[in-house]
């Protein structure tokens, strides 16, 4: 099951000036299988979003990296990694798979 956020550029957030300021306003955070079973729920659970009027069609949403799908990433690079090093040791471009392999090294930690 996936960990999603889901958030609007609609509306607006009051400062603690009472000023009103544009920007995202974040609906939840919601697991679901997909995205659009994730906005399932979160509609299904949060009736305020209906009621105050944000429109569906203007949810935005991302996967949130979680500790199953970071642990997913971290196996694979842990996999690859000793013959992709040697790999790009030998023979170095800028669009060699260990180099991506690192970069996820580095996000996940």
């Amino acid at each position: 099951m996936n960990t999603y956020v889901f958030y609007t550029q609609e509306g607006y957030t009051e400062s603690p000036k009472g000023e009103n300021i544009e920007n995202l306003q974040i609906l939840g955070f919601v697991k679901g299988e997909n995205v659009s079973r994730a906005l399932e729920n979160l509609l299904k659970e949060n009736s305020w979003i209906k009621e105050s009027g944000f429109d569906k069609n203007s949810i935005l949403a991302r996967q949130l990296l979680d500790d199953a799908l970071k642990s997913n990433i971290q196996k694979t690079v842990d996999y690859l990694w000793v013959d992709e090093k040697r790999h790009f040791e030998e023979d170095p471009c800028d669009n060699h798979i260990f180099i991506f392999l690192n970069e996820l090294k580095k996000a996940i930690n």
